[in-house]
């Protein structure tokens, strides 16, 4: 059962709803309230990176509130994706906390996370975003798959094209049971599994924990030496192969 993250409400109301729980079916519901007075979750940021971590298989989505500006927002953004699923809720929902009118509120954002997970979410780790982002090159129309794929709500509902989008690129680069960006490199996920992620949250790509020591081998058919940039932007040539994992990051290679 996956679990669904209320996170944001000022401090304020904490002692008030201590004890409250919305009902939501399918999935566990827990509450982390701001250390604040204000609607944000920087000051629970903590509490919200454990549950993260202590994730069920089925993943955990992240709705959050938060009155600071846009730029604040997308500098939190970075810390969730791509590995979690975050939404950030309109404020309008805190008047409605803790009653029934809230639940149903709730209930009609759950349900397009519903079909998020069952139209977007990847269900093994042979799907196009569970790709580097970064790394794996691709036509500039798909390119933005993986952000599109990220913004996704009920307020911004492109998911009928973005999973119109995650086809047509299967369809494109996926062959002979590999995957092929436009400069020819392969991205083999049929490897032995290897290697530990640095970071807790390496193990996740949009609320999917994909295989411990999952990672792709990338060679160039041509046996020719070829150019792959990580996830922090190096530059890496290599004369026969590497290995790559979801989030961009080289495991050696030569």
């Amino acid at each position: 059962m996956p679990t669904l993250v209320i996170a944001g409400m000022p401090g304020t109301m904490a002692q008030r709803y201590r004890k409250y729980r919305p009902k939501v079916s399918g999935w566990e519901v827990e509450l982390v309230f701001s250390r604040t007075s204000r609607a944000e979750i920087r000051s629970c940021i903590g509490l919200i990176e454990r549950l993260l971590e202590d994730s069920p298989l089925d993943g955990t989505h992240v709705l959050a509130f938060q009155s600071s500006p846009e730029s604040d927002k997308k500098s939190l953004s970075h810390f969730f994706y791509p590995s979690y699923r975050l939404v950030w809720l309109n404020k309008t929902g805190l008047g409605l906390f803790g009653t029934i009118a809230f639940e149903e509120w709730l209930q009609t954002i759950v349900t397009f996370e519903q079909e998020w997970r069952s139209k977007v979410r990847p269900s093994n780790a042979n799907e196009a975003l569970v790709l580097p982002e970064f790394v794996f090159t691709s036509a500039r129309a798909l390119h933005s798959l993986w952000e599109r794929a990220s913004k996704l709500s009920v307020e911004h509902d492109d998911i009928q094209r973005v999973a119109g989008g995650i086809k047509e690129f299967r369809r494109l680069y996926y062959r002979d049971s590999l995957w092929e960006d436009e400069n020819g490199i392969r991205y083999d996920p049929r490897g032995e599994l290897h290697g530990i992620p640095s970071l807790a949250k390496h193990k996740w790509k949009y609320a999917y924990q994909y295989p411990l020591g999952f990672h792709y081998d990338v060679s160039c058919p041509t046996r020719r030496a070829f150019l792959i940039q990580d996830a922090e932007g190096v530059r890496h040539q290599f004369s026969r192969h590497t290995n790559v994992d979801p989030h961009g990051y080289v495991r050696g290679g030569d």
